[in-house]
């Protein structure tokens, strides 16, 4: 079982599909250390928030050392922030990089960490236009593409443009595109 450890709320982005609360709540942290205690041995244990790597590398590490004395196998979700904690990085097991805000090809992607980093685009009808120039600046990783179908839903026009052109990069477009065009009557 994969256990979800929210450890802030706080984000640097506003993005429009997030399910998030990034405005209240500032006990996030002391109440992530608390629920550790619960999470049991062995456990793979995704930490997210908002963003983590807004944390102290002291108060990420905290967590991280009260999850690996559990045995735990640590992921962290993030939005970039967390690659600016060196140390962090040394202890955990995986980063899922959610580098999606606008596709400005001109940002950093983390190469360096390229096989702790599995690289997420969540597509929308604000950053599509930016998407091809995106994934071939970037076609030396792998990157997992997401249409934005649930939270804030792709326009009709935008779906099925990504549907024709993007197809190759979908594992599961026919599934996303079947489950999207009961919403649209496409």
């Amino acid at each position: 079982m994969t256990y979800c450890l929210t450890v802030t709320n706080k984000c640097n982005w506003n993005c429009e599909y997030c399910i998030s609360d990034t405005h209240n709540n500032n006990r996030i942290y002391e109440d992530a250390l608390d629920l550790v205690k619960t999470i049991p041995d062995n456990s793979n244990v995704a930490i997210s928030g908002g963003e983590p790597g807004l944390l102290t590398q002291e108060q990420l590490m905290k967590i991280i050392l009260l999850l690996k004395d559990k045995n735990s196998i640590i992921s962290i979700k993030s939005n970039g922030q967390i690659f600016k904690h060196k140390e962090v990085l040394k202890e955990i097991d995986s980063i899922q990089y959610h580098c999606s805000e606008n596709l400005d090809i001109n940002d950093i992607v983390i190469k360096d960490y390229k096989d702790l980093t599995k690289f997420l685009v969540v597509v929308t009808d604000n950053n599509i236009h930016n998407l091809r120039n995106f994934l071939e600046y970037h076609n030396d990783i792998e990157i997992e593409i997401i249409p934005s179908v649930f939270i804030k839903p792709l326009s009709k026009k935008n779906l099925i443009l990504l549907y024709k052109e993007f197809k190759e990069y979908f594992n599961n477009i026919d599934d996303i595109f079947k489950e999207r065009s009961k919403v649209h009557k496409i």
